[in-house]
């Protein structure tokens, strides 16, 4: 069966490597359709053929002196059935494995029938004069099997659609798509082994879809129905056996479907299927060769005639060998026959000298080792030099003697365990520096048990490999002898590796001690949060501003030291290690609460990953500090008003409210946000774990949408503390608690917000403008005109050289209100909310869009808007906003469901072109230093990015293009 799934993959891969190369991108559709299923049939059917290029008559053999491989045996072999238990053959394992698979296939068949079978009987059945409409409530994709049109009741989002959805569908119905899924399937189920029957089916449903589409765009304009295939490129219910109207090939079908047909000329590639039955001609023709006839001299071995009893030699696998004359009492199953040569007369004398007198009979066995019935073989024994790796019988440490073989096994493995442990020592130099790991150790085991060519394969230093030697030399020294392995019944010499794992129980020892506090002007990098793919000064800023964010996220201000009253300032020293993670060293203090100490080490610890530093080109523990200043304001002024703070000495601020009594009858949070008299600066910030869920201006706690009981902690941040992380002069930031429910506005539900639409939004004031191309571009200008006159540079971000791109999202509602503003990529500094306070002061200003539109009506659309802050030399504050103008652009093709193909033209000056997802994850980025003025790259998206909007930037001269592209 194998070798038939060979041949006629063999067969196949012919036919269908025309298809590929010259057929495939052709609209002869039905002819293709055809083409794969006729060549489908005839692979099949060519290896059950036998004919031959050469004369058909048979070849006679007169006399026979030497006879070649044959199945038959002599008629005096005494033939007993085969063993009950013959050994496994790789061919037999394949077979299993074949068989298995087969039934893995069947099983996902018939599964998939049921389930159709199902969705029949439970849907509602309209027949028609072509087709039967079962209509199902389960929300999925319309699709059709044979005659059935299944087509879901409540998809509101088909009715628009359905007329040529259905038109889809019934194309199928017509042309009996079904029958070559069905065929396909089958023939699946029995070569799911060959790689051509997946090419095939893809291919051919891939046609389906194509001549299904043809079909509907006879009176459907592309671009709609195009369009319609976007929208419904993600599916509910899918069907393996189906037809449905939605599949994976969505950039094919749209390809296909705005190509031009294929003219005469193209119809010449047809010629290209007469090579290929040509070749598959000779290839049947080849594997036949001429007939030849029996003549008698090869019904049997003639050998019986002999009075005396010719040499019978039985040849292994193994290549041992067994001489015999007396074949008719030894046990032979035929099946184990691989081959027979006779040798008589003259061959037989030249290569067996006076024993093959009488003849010889060479049987060649299939099988590997010798039948307990012979006598032992003449093959020589291994020499006494000879060392086995691989033996019937392993040697094993001594002190087991009772058990099955397999317990003796187990028990020497447990005392060679205990030896080891009760006499290993571990080397001070290895313990000094925290080395653990393994080492391994490789030895004989020779014939009497001893232990010889004891040597060390893998070491880590310190002295741990010497050890393991000395503690495997020590067993020949006590006098141990090992129970040797065995080969054939034999004790043999035998290589044995045995590892030997060294582990410091003490785990502050295991890390090795910082020698040198390494000072950023002596490294050539130093340790940067992984999150900050940014170089140079950038990646140095991002950490800080990345590392200020997670503390402040993360620290509390613990409720044993708050009941204590204890305020001040402590000094937290860390470092950052080659493994990626920050390890806390010490925290320096006065009288420092336990409780302090506990929270800022989780805090320290869970920072990361990080990327280590380095110097010299080579990773290096670093160590770093920081401090932080606990504040405690009394409780009689948290209930009026917002404590004061003077201008922080420490890099962090921490303020909390002193609580007296019991800690553990304190509430869980320090929560007092009652503040009557804020001013007008005044914000507070919600987090649910490192989300911000709601920002609210000029609010009292009691007008939030949240209880204290809510509440994990609570922050206050004043100075330049709030101006350098939100831009604001008193911030409270209020972290909830794991279980806290998020309130938010309610939606309305039945608005439906497109992503990517027909005409898109427009900022207004370029209706005058008669083409399209000439508003959009005014358009553009005008909203960029717009941000750069109303954007302010924070002087927070300004003064620690914060730079770089934030991106703002909003919905642009049908009547051209905008709504849903939120930030959703950050620079610090107040980057995020100089950017936003734009836009919601174009809310204040009551400015309206033009609205996108889709199939000619007004539509919701999320809108993306980048802005990058650039400090020039002179350190000027204005931002540059989207102005980049580049020739040639091109983005093809766009929607993209794998790879898209970037080209422009731009100053041949340095610049940085990046590819961003939503949450402003880059996925892509390439920097060029010595740009030649022209770009054009094919970036592969292949498991990159899920299916949405991503953001395509070209960044030169600190002016920056924008583009969106379509991820299926």
């Amino acid at each position: 069966m194998l070798a038939f799934i060979l041949e006629v993959s063999l067969y196949w891969s012919v036919f269908y490597l025309v298809y590929f190369f010259f057929l495939r991108k052709e609209t002869f559709f039905r002819f293709n359709r055809y083409y794969l299923l006729a060549t489908l049939a005839t692979g099949l059917l060519l290896p059950l053929s036998s004919w031959s290029w050469t004369s058909q008559d048979p070849v006679f053999v007169a006399g026979m002196e030497l006879l070649g491989p044959v199945t038959q045996v002599p008629a005096y072999f005494k033939v007993i059935p085969a063993d009950q238990n013959p050994a496994w053959h790789w061919q037999d394992i394949l077979l299993l494995i074949y068989w298995s698979g087969v039934a893995v296939f069947a099983s996902r068949l018939v599964y998939g029938l049921a389930q159709i079978l199902q969705m029949y009987r439970k849907g509602d059945k309209t027949k028609y004069r072509d087709y039967t409409l079962i209509e199902m409530s389960k929300t999925h994709l319309p699709f059709s099997f044979f005659h059935w049109v299944f087509w879901p009741r409540e998809a509101e989002h088909l009715r628009i659609e359905s007329d040529f959805i259905l038109k889809h569908e019934l194309s199928h119905v017509r042309d009996r798509h079904s029958w070559d899924v069905l065929i396909l399937e089958v023939m699946q189920v029995l070569l799911w082994c060959s790689p051509l029957i997946y090419l095939y089916r893809r291919s051919i449903r891939t046609l389906h879809e194509y001549l299904a589409d043809r079909s509907v765009l006879q009176t459907t304009h592309v671009k709609i129905y195009g369009h319609t295939l976007l929208r419904q490129s993600t599916s509910g219910l899918q069907v393996a056996l189906a037809n449905h109207f939605i599949n994976s090939q969505l950039k094919n079908r749209i390809t296909m479907m705005i190509r031009k047909p294929s003219g005469w000329a193209a119809r010449f590639k047809l010629l290209y299927v007469v090579p290929a039955l040509l070749l598959t001609v000779l290839l049947v023709a080849a594997k036949s060769g001429p007939q030849i006839k029996d003549t008698g001299l090869q019904a049997g071995l003639l050998l019986a005639q002999d009075s005396v009893a010719p040499l019978y030699l039985i040849h292994y696998r193994s290549g041992e060998e067994i001489r015999t004359r007396s074949i008719d009492n030894n046990k032979i199953d035929p099946q184990s026959i691989e081959k027979i040569n006779v040798l008589k007369g003259e061959q037989a004398t030249n290569k067996f000298g006076a024993d093959g007198a009488n003849g010889v009979v060479e049987i060649y066995l299939k099988t590997t080792y010798l039948n307990t019935d012979y006598k032992e073989p003449r093959s020589p024994r291994p020499t006494e030099e000879e060392v086995f790796k691989v033996v019937e019988l392993n040697p094993m440490f001594p002190g087991c003697t009772e058990g099955s073989s397999e317990d003796r096994e187990n028990c020497a493995k447990q005392k060679l365990l205990q030896y080891i442990y009760e006499n290993i020592r571990y080397p001070q130099a290895a313990r000094d520096a925290g080395i653990q790991g393994m080492v391994v150790v490789q030895f004989v085991v020779e014939k009497d048990g001893s232990l010889s060519d004891i040597e060390v394969i893998r070491d880590m230093g310190g002295g741990t490999g010497e050890e393991g030697k000395r503690v495997v030399q020590k067993m020949n020294e006590d006098g141990l002898r090992w129970e040797a392995g065995k080969q054939r019944g034999a004790p043999v010499r035998v290589e044995y590796k045995l590892p030997i794992r060294f582990m410091l129980t003490d785990q502050t020892e295991a890390f090795p001690q910082v020698e040198e506090i390494y000072k950023g002007s002596k490294l050539d990098r130093p340790p940067l949060l992984s999150n900050c793919n940014e170089s140079g000064e950038q990646a140095a800023n991002c950490t800080k501003a990345r590392l200020m964010e997670k503390i402040y996220q993360t620290i509390t201000y613990p409720k044993a030291a708050r009941a204590a009253e204890w305020s001040g300032v402590v000094n937290v020293t860390y470092y950052v290690g080659v493994d990626g993670k920050a390890h806390f060293e010490n925290l320096d203090g006065d009288q420092v609460p336990a409780s302090i100490q506990e929270d800022v080490k989780k805090v320290v610890e869970d920072v990361g990953p990080w990327q280590p530093g380095l110097l010299e080109g080579k990773p290096l523990n670093v160590r770093q500090s920081f401090t932080i200043e606990y504040k405690l304001e009394n409780s009689k002024e948290k209930d009026q008003t917002l404590p004061s703070s003077s201008k922080p000495n420490a890099d962090f601020v921490v303020v909390g409210y002193a609580q007296k009594g019991d800690p553990k009858e304190l509430p869980q949070s320090n929560i007092a946000i009652k503040a009557k008299d804020k001013g007008q600066d005044y914000l507070m910030v919600v987090y649910k774990g490192e989300k911000v869920v709601g920002k609210y201006e000029h609010q009292t706690a009691d007008q939030l949408p949240y209880t204290p009981d809510l509440i994990e902690s609570v922050n206050v941040l004043k100075g330049d503390q709030a101006q350098s992380k939100y831009n604001k002069e008193s911030v409270i930031e209020i972290f909830l608690k794991d279980h806290a429910v998020v309130q938010q506005q309610t939606k309305d539900r039945a608005r439906e917000i497109f992503k990517v639409v027909e005409e898109n939004p427009r900022f207004p004031g370029c209706e005058e403008m008669t083409s399209v191309e000439e508003r959009d571009q005014c358009s553009k200008e005008t909203l960029m005109n717009y941000v750069f006159e109303h954007v302010k540079y924070p002087e927070a971000a300004r003064k620690s050289g914060i730079e770089g791109m934030a991106v703002i999202r909003f919905v642009i509602e049908k009547d051209g209100s905008m709504t849903d503003l939120e930030i959703v990529r950050d620079l610090d500094g107040g980057c995020g909310e100089a950017a936003l306070a734009v836009f919601q002061g174009m809310q204040k200003d009551g400015i309206r869009w033009i609205p996108g539109k889709q199939r000619g009506k007004d539509v919701a659309v999320i809108y993306n808007m980048p802005v990058r802050f650039k400090l020039s030399s002179e350190a000027k504050t204005e931002p540059a906003v989207n102005s980049l103008d580049l020739m040639d652009f091109k983005a093809y093709p766009n929607p993209t469901n794998d790879q898209v193909e970037i080209g422009f033209t731009a100053p041949a000056r340095p610049v940085d072109v990046v590819l961003y997802n939503l949450d402003l994850k880059v996925i892509w980025s390439r920097t060029i230093p010595a740009f030649n003025g022209r770009f054009n790259e094919s970036i592969s998206l292949k498991d990159k990015a899920a299916p949405g909007v991503l953001i395509l930037t070209v960044t030169q001269d600190g002016q920056t293009f924008s583009k969106q592209i379509v991820l299926q």
